[in-house]
């Protein structure tokens, strides 16, 4: 067993040697063809660690913004068509700009309210 672990984390060693040689290959070859069009580059491992960070961390943050505002928009979207659909089965709530606002923002949820304050009597009838 001993020897087997051994084994492996030579590989991992071989592995990880690879990759840094083939990353510091890349780098060079990259800084001297910058330097021959003529631009200043300062390439390390670092530079680069920092760049794909950045980038990881800015695609992660746009994908969950997304998702969040698709969400939103799903739910606003269900909420206005139940508003017109409630409105061909008989139910009068009126549709005016603070009605719309509401269940565009808030969604079913928005829609339930409104409903519970016409219901109770608190929200006007057209």
């Amino acid at each position: 067993m001993g020897y087997a672990l051994w084994r492996l984390q030579d590989i991992a060693k071989i592995i990880v040697d690879l990759v840094l040689y083939l990353v510091n290959t890349v780098l060079g070859a990259a800084v001297q063809i910058l330097n021959i069009i003529g631009l200043k580059a300062d390439l390390t491992p670092h530079t680069i660690v920092t760049y794909a960070l950045a980038i990881v961390i800015l695609a992660a943050f746009t994908y969950v913004t997304l998702k969040i505002i698709s969400k939103w928009v799903y739910n606003s979207l269900i909420g206005l068509v139940l508003l017109f659909i409630l409105r061909l089965f008989g139910v009068v709530l009126p549709i005016n700009l603070f009605t719309v606002i509401t269940v565009a923002f808030f969604g079913l949820g928005g829609l339930i309210a409104l409903l519970v304050l016409y219901v109770a009597g608190l929200y006007p009838a057209v």
